[in-house]
């Protein structure tokens, strides 16, 4: 860990494409998962518009769900279901994933055979309307534990929970709970959220809400230290490994943050600067980073919007 060691498929193509590591293109990917149950990284690619799951041994993708350029919503089998800007996508221990969808402001449901449907939300339509049917406005990150699914409300600056067989939403924190464009989560140790929250890393309690900040000083800036005097520029996914550290894809400071539970913070990888290299260490690496999913051995793998890039 604290190097890339390879890269997963590359290049800003004009669509999504199929195979190994060496010719496929996932194009704009902001969050990223890993599935422990097939040992994939699970990729919504943005720019194309469709759902992407990658091999984590390999780097092998494929398309599990979406139109590829056809920016629509529509409920359907496979390929011939359509997204209106995948943003992030989740998968349950029965296989099942979960979508947020940016544009239409969704949370969609895929079965393991690629079959898509609606779970929640009101389509093209912004809100914060609770139970069901619900609105979200721009949801960014979900993240699923049993039978609920937690989902980054970004533009209401809420996290709210929906019921992953029947879609019924509910607040879990938010409002007064001081949060500002929540972007990324994370469960850690199946009791806490780790939100990745501008200019805050923050935790959310999973039982009844409580959000503290966990780093942070609350001034954008790139310095490492202990909690109170941390500085994040943009702190956007993350991923927390088995140890309940999480590692942050700190968007706006081009590097990767690693925050201990106990919130001190330092830098694991990214020179500050925006770049493209492979195979490089800790603060030589250069990245763009956008978000951090752990597997079940604690290594990370990154996604970079801008570089169209997935990294091991």
């Amino acid at each position: 860990l604290g190097a890339t060691s390879w890269t997963a498929p590359g290049a800003n193509a004009g669509s999504a494409k199929e195979g190994t590591a060496a010719v496929a293109h996932v194009g704009s990917v902001y969050d990223i998962s890993y599935d422990a149950a097939s040992d994939e990284v699970i990729a919504a690619n943005y720019k194309h518009s469709v759902v992407m799951r990658v091999a984590a041994q390999t780097g092998r993708a494929n398309i599990w769900a979406g139109g590829n350029n056809v920016v629509l919503t529509t409920n359907a089998i496979g390929h011939l279901a359509r997204f209106e800007r995948p943003i992030s996508a989740a998968v349950d221990a029965g296989g099942a994933g979960y979508v947020a969808e940016w544009q239409a402001h969704l949370v969609r449901k895929v079965t393991a055979g690629g079959t898509v449907t609606t779970l929640a939300g009101t389509v093209d339509t912004a809100g914060t309307l609770e139970g069901s049917p619900s609105e979200f406005s721009k949801p960014s990150c979900v993240r699923v534990l049993g039978a609920t699914v937690f989902v980054a409300d970004r533009v209401n600056n809420r996290v709210r929970t929906l019921d992953a067989t029947s879609g019924f939403t509910t607040l879990l924190a938010g409002g007064a709970a001081g949060f500002a464009s929540p972007a990324g989560i994370d469960i850690a140790g199946g009791t806490t959220l780790v939100v990745g929250n501008r200019p805050h890393v923050m935790t959310v309690a999973i039982a009844d809400g409580n959000t503290q900040i966990l780093s942070g000083s609350g001034v954008l800036g790139t310095l490492d230290g202990p909690p109170d005097t941390a500085q994040f520029m943009y702190p956007y996914g993350l991923g927390v490994d088995s140890t309940g550290t999480a590692f942050v894809a700190d968007t706006g400071g081009d590097a990767i943050r690693k925050v201990l539970p106990t919130g001190d913070t330092t830098t694991f990888a990214g020179s500050n600067a925006p770049g493209d290299s492979d195979n490089a260490i800790g603060v030589w690496a250069e990245f763009q980073p956008s978000c951090v999913t752990v597997d079940a051995n604690d290594y990370l793998f990154v996604s970079e919007h801008a570089n169209s890039k997935l990294r091991l």
